[in-house]
């Protein structure tokens, strides 16, 4: 039996706790899950977990909608509090297939030193001047790819714990980030076959966020420019424009938590 934390992060997604109970449902029954989900949502759905034949540890986090925080900081908050043998980090919209933990263990202890990321192999071209563009390609079979599905990660956590999670980043950047740093550490990516997974993108890019995708990412091109240019053939350049959030935490303002009538120094009552 081993021990396998999860991380799902989710923005406004009525489907979230569906997708939480058929990991649960679908997995082997022989291994533990310790779930930790960040739910960024207007409304609290901590009452959504009230089932009493939940066979798995779950903490939730319910993050205001409105947040700037970085999801890529909520996951390294998720990875260094589950600390368990197996991590998986796994998208709010994705189904697997009966015995999904016992297929991706297998896999693992045949191929050290490796982690399982998406359902495709990954070709990488430019987007635009400025961004990547992964064509991702369904396969029946487990391939050697170059390229991450922040999706789908399954590893060891010793593997996955050679990245530095790009926290100063929001969105874009993230699955490059992520690429490099594993395979410089020697750390192969393999995708999971397509018939132990279905990817629904539930993708940020196609909703109103609070916070800016593309957050410091003028600093991520700079740092990564040259490794991109090394690993995926492909040339990048600065974007013409800084499109980064405030550098402090809204949350923790004062302002936001006064009244309107801040702005008024008298009242006129109408009868």
């Amino acid at each position: 039996m081993e021990n396998i934390g999860v991380c799902v992060y989710s923005y406004q997604n009525k489907n979230l706790f569906k997708t939480i109970f058929e990991i649960i449902d679908k997995s082997s029954q022989k291994n533990i899950l310790y779930f930790y989900i960040i739910d960024q949502n207007s409304v609290d759905r901590t009452r959504s977990l009230d089932k009493p034949d939940i066979h798995a540890s779950i903490v939730y986090r319910h993050i205001t909608w409105d947040s700037i925080k970085s999801p890529i900081a909520h996951k390294q908050d998720a990875f260094k509090l589950l600390n368990k043998k197996y991590y998986m980090q796994i998208g709010d919209d994705v189904s697997l297939i009966k015995n999904w933990d016992t297929y991706a263990i297998q896999f693992l202890n045949s191929n050290k030193n490796s982690i399982i990321s998406g359902n495709s192999t990954v070709s990488l071209k430019n987007k635009n001047l400025f961004m990547i563009e992964a064509e991702r390609m369904l396969s029946n079979k487990f391939n050697r790819i170059s390229y991450v599905d922040r999706n789908f990660i399954f590893a060891l956590s010793e593997d996955f714990a050679k990245i530095n999670y790009p926290t100063y980043l929001k969105y874009y950047g993230e699955e490059e980030s992520i690429s490099i740093d594993l395979i410089n550490s020697g750390v192969d990516i393999y995708n999971f076959p397509e018939e132990y997974i279905s990817i629904n993108k539930n993708s940020v890019e196609d909703k109103y966020v609070p916070f800016s995708l593309t957050h410091n990412y003028n600093q991520f091109i700079e740092k990564y420019s040259k490794e991109i240019e090394k690993n995926f053939n492909v040339n990048l350049t600065n974007l013409p424009f800084e499109d980064s959030d405030v550098s402090y935490d809204t949350a923790q303002s004062q302002i936001d938590r006064m009244g309107g009538l801040r702005y008024l120094n008298r009242i006129k009552e109408i009868r």
